[in-house]
């Protein structure tokens, strides 16, 4: 139905149910993508999907805007291209003359005011963050919080700080000594056992 009213569909493109586009031929889409339910393509001008791109449900690609000092409310459209191997996930905004690059992310429900560079991710609530797609620095790592046992604390970099459960009071009760209650901001007893002397060995 696209190709009959003028868009460029390439082979083995999937477009579910309930996809709205303006005008189709403002629409170019290369071969493998795939379009989920409820998208909206509003291409007052060019539209171009690269291959392999997901378009996930209820992702919005909008080419117009408006000049809103203008005192007649003037169009300020713009084409919005898709590079090869993009996504754009859910209910995620694409605005208009704005190119995603090549492997770039549009985090679901996030928005694309400006170009996004290839393997970029943008993200809802962090706005536009040009870092690489699968970079191991944006995947939360198990971080331990420094303490003055001097444990690893975050990027692996170990704290410099007194020595491990030095110092630590010993409590007297009769002839015979033992450790005190006190622990370490780790959570943990000294282990060192303590001397007829009454200090730690």
């Amino acid at each position: 139905m696209l190709r009959a009213f003028g868009a460029r569909v390439g082979r083995r493109v999937l477009i579910r149910r309930g996809v709205r586009v303006h005008w189709p031929w403002r629409l170019s889409v290369g071969d493998d993508v795939w379009i989920g339910e409820d998208a909206w393509l509003l291409n007052l001008e060019q539209i171009t999907i690269g291959n392999d791109v997901c378009v996930s449900q209820g992702a919005l690609l909008c080419t117009g805007s408006h000049q809103h000092h203008h005192p007649t409310f003037e169009f300020d459209n713009g084409p919005i291209r898709l590079e090869p191997g993009a996504w754009v996930a859910a209910r995620s905004v694409v605005l208009r003359g704005v190119t995603v690059g090549r492997g770039a992310v549009v985090g679901a429900s996030a928005v694309a005011r400006r170009d996004v560079a290839a393997g970029a991710v943008v993200t809802a609530g962090a706005g536009h963050e040009d870092r690489p797609r699968g970079d191991p620095g944006q995947r939360r790592r198990g971080v331990r919080r420094p303490d003055e046992c001097g444990r690893r604390a975050a990027g692996g970099v170990r704290r410099a700080g007194p020595r491990r459960h030095a110092g630590l009071p010993v409590a007297r009760r009769g002839a015979r000594h033992r450790r005190a209650s006190a622990r370490c901001r780790c959570g943990r007893a000294p282990r060192a056992p303590c001397s007829p002397g009454g200090s730690p060995g």
